[in-house]
């Protein structure tokens, strides 16, 4: 049986576009990311992974949903910076570093603003 967050958040993502799924696994990734970091200050190997699995899987997901056949350089641009984010965070993991977590986050960070800039401009009434 759903609990009645999890009915709630199945419809969030039913309902939403594109544009905020992409826009919030930016965000669930962010978060995610930034707990594994507490968890690598806090010597748990344990939340580490649990906080980094998902973030691989989505890694992941954004690799599958690149359309190259539509932009191909693009996708080609962000399948190499999704792989080298996957390896870093692997990297990262092993190691216990949170300089790479950090620089990982970062790239993210600056994806999300990219495309969450991009989409605020093709809304109809902000163009500039």
């Amino acid at each position: 049986m759903m609990s009645a967050h999890a009915r709630y958040r199945e419809t969030q993502v039913a309902e939403a576009t594109p544009q905020e799924v992409l826009l919030g696994t930016y965000d669930g990734m962010l978060q995610r990311i930034a707990r594994a970091r507490q968890a690598m200050l806090d010597r748990d190997p344990a939340e580490k992974g649990r906080q980094l699995s998902p973030v691989f899987v989505a890694i992941g997901e954004l690799r599958v949903a690149l359309d190259h056949a539509r932009a191909p350089q693009l996708c080609a641009n962000l399948d190499a910076l999704y792989d080298y984010l996957g390896r870093r965070l692997q990297q990262a993991s092993c190691k216990l570093d949170v300089t790479i977590i950090d620089e990982v986050s970062q790239h993210i960070r600056e994806l999300r603003g990219t495309w969450a800039q991009a989409f605020h401009s093709l809304k109809p009434g902000t163009a500039r």
